[in-house]
Formats: C-alpha cells, structure tokens, sequence
C-alpha cells in the first residue's frame, strides 16, 4: 500500500457523521439551509426593492417641486380661471405629502433575525438546535416578515403611482392656466 493510498484512507474515515434527524427538522438537511437561502434571497430582493421605490420617490418629488417653482409663479398672476393654479397647488401639497410618506422610515419593517434571540433560544438553550432546525426556524419565520412587508411595499407603490398621476395632473393645470 503506497503513501497516498493510506492517506486517502484515513482522511475517507474522517468524514463528518451525518447530523442527526429531529422532531422539528425531520427533513434533508440540505433541503433546510436551500429554505433558509431563499428566504435570505427574498427578503434582500423587498429591501432592494423598498430602496428603488424610495430612489424612484425621491426623483418625483424633486421633478414635483421643480415644476411648481418654475410654473406657480407663472400661472398664479392669470387673470382667468383662477381655480386652475390653486388647484395645481393642491395637487402639488397632496403628492407631496404621500411622496414623503414613502421616503420615511418604516416602523416595523422585519428583516433581521437578532442575534440575542439565535443565541438564548436557538444556541445555547437548554437543547441547542441542529443546523437543519436553525434553518428551518428561520426560515419559517423569515416568510413571515416577507409577508408582514409586503403590504407596506405595496402601498407605497400605490402611493407612488397616485403620486405620479397628481405630479402631472398639477403640471397640466399649471400649463393650463398660463396659455389661457
């Protein structure tokens, strides 16, 4: 037997044992950590996704506040339909306000397990948890704070939309009232 034959021997009989089955991770333990990646990848894609729509916000409020300084002034001296310019204005007010709603933080946006709760509940309590159960545990809860976020990214894309639609509504009215 040669050198590297007993070598290969010996390092084929230190391979780890499998970790062992529980209650709470009764499946492949591959299956669990793939489970947790996702749901990693998941929450990283709404948070990408979150400062998007932010970044998007912020270029309509400085397009919103752009066309109110360069149109207000002339569209408020017009002597007809002098509804048009306040109203312009008050488009202008209500988007920005929903535009300043969506760059605000958001409390209780959920993307971060503490480290405190891995420790006391998962690592070192009485039982410490398996790899595979640790996966599992975050990722099942992981989906849950993907969920809980959603409904806030949804809403602020449909305040972003509504948005949108007053910023050139009110640039109409402005343009309107200046021809007339």
């Amino acid at each position: 037997m040669t050198m590297l034959e007993v070598l290969k021997t010996l390092l084929g009989n230190l391979q780890q044992a499998p970790e062992p089955r529980s209650a709470e991770a009764p499946g492949e333990p591959a299956a669990y950590e793939l489970a947790y990646k996702e749901a990693t990848r998941a929450l990283e894609q709404q948070a990408a996704s979150l400062e998007g729509l932010r970044t998007r916000a912020g270029l309509l409020l400085s397009a919103s506040a752009l066309v109110a300084g360069l149109l207000a002034p002339a569209a408020l001296p017009s002597p007809s339909a002098q509804w048009l310019p306040v109203l312009g204005g008050g488009l202008f007010l209500v988007a920005t306000v929903m535009l300043a709603f969506i760059l605000l933080p958001i409390r209780k946006w959920h993307g971060v397990t503490g480290t405190k709760k891995l420790l006391t509940d998962y690592i070192e309590s009485e039982r410490p948890a398996t790899m595979s159960e640790l996966h599992r545990s975050l990722a099942w809860f992981m989906e849950g704070d993907w969920d809980r976020n959603e409904d806030k990214l949804v809403l602020r894309n449909r305040l972003l939309v509504i948005a949108a639609v007053l910023v050139t509504a009110e640039t109409t009215f402005w343009l309107i009232a200046i021809i007339k």
